[in-house]
Parts: structure tokens; C-alpha cells; sequence
């Protein structure tokens, strides 16, 4: 066994969770405090696994929890997520980075990791006591329309014009009419620096939950 894979099953151990504390938001909107990451067992210092984000972390654990609960190797998984691709195409490099937390995800990536699992986008995102079993049913599409229609309410309630709307969320016009529309791809790093600028939480953003 390669490092690799004897780093991402150790990550595969550690059982995680994840407790939403004070959200104190600076001009900037930089978020302070978001999530206290609560890891269960001894802490590893030889292993970097974390980034800032809890939507990068939850997805790792879902990834690496589903691997180990099937008694499959990471090799077979990458194939599996690769048969359910739209063009065959999926990197082992991909699958590593994200069980480290190390990789910035679009929500089309997330969709195909949903199908190929057999999970839902809002299982993978989120611990299950975050969001409500109906978000399960929500589709990448459905994900998409639902920031767009809470941005534009966001937008409405706040009487702001739509490049005002656009510069609050730190975007650009044409990002920003793509968002609307339901048709840009977004990354998670973006939704949750979205939720952010408009003082949301990033499962209200995208499930409105």
C-alpha cells in the first residue's frame, strides 16, 4: 500500500462531527468563528486533513466512511465514481484531494460523487442534523434554483439593484446573471463565501433550511 492510500484510510477512521457554534461576521465578512470541528479519538499531527471549511470536511467523512462501510479500496471507488461520469473521466488525484479536504469542489463533482454513491448532494454537504430529510430529494438543478431564488429574495428584501446585488456577493455581473439563471457551476468555496456576504448559512443558501 502506497502512502497515499494509507493516508486517506486514516482519515477514513477518524469519526467526525461537526457542531455549528457563533458565526461573528467582520466588515469584510470574513467569517471568525464558523464550525467547532469536535474530532472523536486521539488527535493526529502527521496527517494535514483539514481545510477551513466544514462542507470540505463533511464530504471527506461521508466519502471515507461509505469507503470503509463497503469494504472497498480507494482504487475501486475512483472507478465506480468514474463509470457514472458523464465523459468516463475521473482522477485518482480528485478522489485524494477531497478526502484531505484539500479540494474545492463544483457542484457537478458533488453530483456525480451523489450518483455514483448513491447519495444524496445534501448528506454528502452537510451532517444529518443540519438539514431536514426533505432536502434529500433536491437534484444539482434544484440546488442551483433554489441560490438563485434566495439571492434574488435577499436582493428584493434589501431593495439592492442587481450590481449592487453582484458586488455584495464579491462576483461578477456575468457570474452573477449566470447565478440567477441557475446555469453557472459553482464551487463550494463560492456558495459558502456567498452565504457569508449575505449573512446566510450555506445550507439556508442552497436548500433554504
Amino acid at each position: 500500500m502506497n502512502r497515499s492510500d494509507s493516508e486517506s484510510q486514516e482519515l477514513g477512521q477518524r469519526d467526525l462531527r461537526f457542531q455549528i457554534t457563533e458565526l461573528t461576521f467582520l466588515h469584510s465578512g470574513e467569517i471568525v468563528e464558523r464550525y467547532n470541528k469536535v474530532v472523536r479519538g486521539r488527535q493526529r499531527t502527521d496527517v494535514l486533513v483539514f481545510s477551513n471549511s466544514p462542507i470540505r470536511a463533511n464530504i471527506a467523512h461521508v466519502l471515507n466512511t461509505r469507503r470503509e462501510s463497503d469494504g472497498i479500496k480507494i482504487k475501486d471507488t475512483v472507478e465506480l465514481i468514474k463509470r457514472h461520469s458523464a465523459d468516463g473521466k475521473f482522477s485518482y488525484r480528485t478522489y485524494y484531494l477531497t478526502v484531505r479536504s484539500e479540494n474545492n469542489l463544483t457542484l457537478s463533482t458533488v453530483a456525480l460523487f451523489s450518483r455514483a454513491l448513491n447519495i444524496s448532494t445534501a448528506e454528502l454537504l452537510f451532517p444529518s442534523d443540519v438539514v431536514q430529510p426533505w432536502t434529500y430529494s433536491f437534484t444539482e438543478q434544484m440546488v442551483k434554483d433554489k441560490i438563485a431564488s434566495n439571492i434574488e429574495l435577499i436582493r428584493t428584501q434589501r431593495q439592492l439593484d442587481k450590481k449592487a446585488c453582484a458586488q455584495l456577493i464579491d462576483v461578477g455581473e456575468p457570474t452573477y446573471h449566470k447565478i440567477r439563471r441557475g446555469v453557472q457551476n459553482l464551487t463550494l468555496d463560492t456558495i459558502e463565501m456567498i452565504a457569508v456576504r449575505l449573512k446566510l448559512t450555506p445550507q439556508w443558501l442552497m436548500f433554504g433550511a
